[in-house]
């Protein structure tokens, strides 16, 4: 399905009209899941700019697979990687049990290896920082 062609991307276009360009973007880098997508793509801009709520947007509409962390609420590694897992575990099974984290990062690492194990496809980790003038939008596609 081409981009033009996408039902979702007509209704993205109605509710937001001026950001057709950045949705055709986002749909080269993650909308064809036979495609492989670059490690990182990095929306960045000034606060209040929109970046959340079209990156979101798009996700939705797209029927892509992702995980939205907000480091805001994950301050340390330990209750990010947490927060990941537990995320990871409920795209496999909705009500698996949310599992808690020690502050080893090695632990960390192979808890999200372990959830990973039995998914396949492209998954996207959304996550975000917040600077002084600036914010970060960070997608990060696993292809699993």
């Amino acid at each position: 399905m081409t981009f033009d062609s996408n039902p979702g991307i007509a209704r993205l276009d109605a509710i937001y009209p001026c950001r057709r360009d950045q949705f055709r973007m986002l749909y080269l880098l993650l909308g064809d899941p036979n495609f492989p997508s670059p490690p990182v793509v990095c929306l960045t801009g000034f606060p209040k700019g929109g970046k959340r709520s079209c990156a979101r947007a798009f996700l939705k509409e797209t029927s892509s697979t992702y995980i939205w962390i907000d480091c805001l609420e994950t301050l340390s590694p330990a209750l990010f990687f947490t927060k990941l897992v537990n995320e990871l575990r409920k795209l496999e099974d909705p009500e698996s049990p949310r599992i808690r984290l020690n502050a080893d990062t090695t632990s960390s690492v192979g808890a999200v290896r372990e959830a990973l194990q039995s998914l396949n496809g492209k998954i996207v980790l959304v996550w975000f920082l917040r600077c002084t003038k600036l914010t970060i939008r960070l997608l990060r596609i696993l292809d699993v």
